[in-house]
């Protein structure tokens, strides 16, 4: 049977991709698909499309391929040779989605995070002198570190992200400290500037799109920190008509490794300076106590990416509770600083509503509405290329099986009418406890935002620094 297999993707009529996937069934169940194949006459496209449909159907309903493939409309559509090859194409597309995109419940399965123990750390020379390797080095003095010319011969030796994420980097930053989110294209962005000073994150989320979206699987840590200040020193002394929010939280996580590097005290000191624009931490962690003392003069909200604990337990590896992220958020409040929550992204399932609704209900309980800065909403999207990752490294995960199809981004995304379901009733839960605090949806088209209705008022004192455009 390998030898048909891959004799299909020498002739390229089967990606390799698929055919890995077929050598992993039975015997017999490799048989039926490539029969499967035979009997419609699919090509290399048509194969990749309808096998990763009854491959996610197979997972979700726990069937095998041979009895999925008993459904009486693929066995009537099978026989009938008289229609036009792309008319069966066209029918049997129709099944298989119909079968695909039933609404079902997903199964969350609780999961051990592996623990974040580091192994190595490795600093490059030219940044051996600076304080945040310094800091970092006295913090995990018990790790082995060793000097490096360039991090990148480190990153093209570290393949596997579990073991990039097990691995410190110290590394110069040599490109663009500041730049904007990457946001997406034919969608709303909410104008968020970001600070690179890391990439990649100790945490290891299902969903995260870093594993497809970078080429560096080591967490790297950026130390020359006075080009950063001069840079965003250079950037208030221009920007001071507009008001921005600049975070860290982009490509890593603020707060999970912050007590070592003491970058975030510097960040909070120097956003205390000025009265323009405000520093956010986005943070799944709850490593806050050495801010509490810092004069910040509420120019640094400190925010938490929130979900139902059941999802953080299946999806979000390594990260703290719930109640770990709300305490931490009571401490930051009871010193002062506005806090911020993000529910994303929002995961669809059965009852989906009862848990996100305690969510919300957890917060305002907790936390005084007038010391929320914003809420976000974002449902569950990620690039096409980001499920076959998912589905490798976490295959206890199902989230990629929910009724998400290639939206008009390019990005796999739940249908419309189940976004604008999820945004409507989230946006009725937090209105429900207060009309003043300020809530946005993250990546989201404009005709979406219009039939959601999120509105907010405009003397909101966070509305300045929201300037939404379409990317």
């Amino acid at each position: 049977m390998k030898e048909v297999v891959q004799q299909l993707v020498q002739e390229k009529k089967l990606h390799q991709k698929i055919a890995d996937k077929i050598l992993k069934l039975e015997d017999h169940e490799q048989g039926q698909a490539l029969n499967f194949i035979h009997k419609f006459k699919l090509g290399i496209n048509f194969s990749q499309e309808f096998l990763n449909y009854l491959f996610d159907i197979s997972k979700s309903e726990n069937k095998k391929i041979s009895k999925l493939l008993e459904n009486k409309q693929i066995l009537e559509l099978a026989n009938q040779d008289k229609l036009s090859h792309a008319r069966r194409m066209e029918l049997l597309r129709g099944i298989l989605r119909k079968m695909r995109f039933q609404k079902r419940d997903l199964k969350l399965s609780k999961i051990v995070s592996p623990g974040r123990n580091f192994k190595a750390i490795y600093v490059e020379k030219a940044v051996v002198k600076e304080e945040l390797t310094k800091n970092v080095l006295k913090e995990y003095k018990h790790i082995p570190h060793s000097t490096i010319d360039s991090v990148q011969e480190l990153i093209k030796s570290h393949t596997d992200l579990l073991e990039g994420k097990r691995v410190i980097a110290i590394a110069k930053q040599k490109g663009k400290w500041l730049e904007r989110c990457p946001g997406t294209q034919k969608h709303i962005c909410c104008n968020y500037l970001v600070v690179n000073n890391a990439v990649n994150c100790p945490f290891d989320c299902t969903y995260c799109y870093l594993q497809a979206y970078i080429n560096n699987n080591v967490l790297t840590l950026y130390a020359n920190l006075n080009d950063l200040f001069e840079a965003l020193s250079d950037f208030t002394k221009k920007e001071k008509r507009v008001y921005y929010r600049i975070g860290t939280g982009e490509f890593s996580d603020s707060l999970a490794l912050d007590k070592a590097t003491g970058l975030s005290r510097k960040l909070i000191s120097f956003f205390a300076s000025q009265n323009n624009h405000l520093l956010e931490l986005k943070t799944k962690s709850d490593q806050v106590d050495h801010l509490l003392d810092l004069d910040h003069a509420g120019n640094t909200v400190i925010g938490w990416s929130v979900n139902p604990q059941k999802i953080i337990e299946s999806e979000e590896v390594g990260a703290v509770s719930l109640d770990e992220r709300l305490a931490a958020a009571k401490k930051c409040v009871e010193a002062g600083y506005p806090v911020a929550f993000h529910f994303d992204p929002i995961i669809y399932y059965k009852n989906w509503e009862e848990d996100y609704k305690e969510v919300v209900d957890l917060i305002f309980k907790q936390i005084n509405p007038q010391k929320i800065a914003w809420i976000s909403l974002g449902a569950l999207r990620y690039p096409p290329q980001l499920k076959e990752i998912i589905e490798a490294r976490f295959p206890h995960s199902q989230i990629t099986l929910g009724q998400l199809d290639v939206g008009e981004d390019k990005k796999m995304r739940y249908f419309e009418e189940i976004r604008i379901e999820i945004f409507k009733k989230m946006f009725g839960y937090i209105r429900g406890h207060s009309k003043e605090v300020f809530v946005y949806l993250c990546m989201e088209s404009q005709e979406v935002w219009s039939k959601v209705g999120v509105k907010n008022s405009k003397n909101n004192p966070y509305d300045k620094y929201f300037k939404f455009f379409k990317k």
